[in-house]
């Protein structure tokens, strides 16, 4: 699958930018969490870099990495206030990535000269 950048992209781009990579966490559980948010993290932000910047990554999307991020996430235990308004946080953080995810438009069933779709549809 190819990327392409889009305004839409480009708005959600630039409001995950807005939103530092949350802090450490002081629990394990969260803090094991936060090692996964930062896999995915770096891979929707080079495919997003890249499509901003006019290339075209050739890439497989995972379906439910990012469910599996708010999943894990809704099972971590935290105790007290430094994780708990951490962990919420990181609720944000993971819902602004997903929102980059969305926003980039996948093009594999589309011909490459044409832009259109092999199903003649737009």
């Amino acid at each position: 699958m190819t990327v392409k950048a889009s305004p839409a992209l480009a708005t959600a781009w630039a409001q995950f930018q807005d939103l530092p990579f949350p802090d450490h966490a002081d629990g394990d559980q969260l803090e094991d969490w936060l090692f996964d948010l930062l896999e995915s993290d770096g891979f929707y932000a080079g495919l997003a870099t890249t499509a901003l910047a006019g290339g075209q990554p050739t890439f497989p999307v995972p379906d439910d990495d990012i469910t599996d991020l708010i999943n894990g996430l809704n099972g971590v235990v935290v105790e007290g206030d430094h994780d708990r308004r951490l962990r919420e946080y990181c609720m944000r953080y993971v819902i602004a990535l997903a929102e980059v995810k969305a926003a980039l438009i996948l093009r594999s069933d589309r011909d490459e000269q044409t832009g259109v779709a092999r199903n003649g549809c737009q």
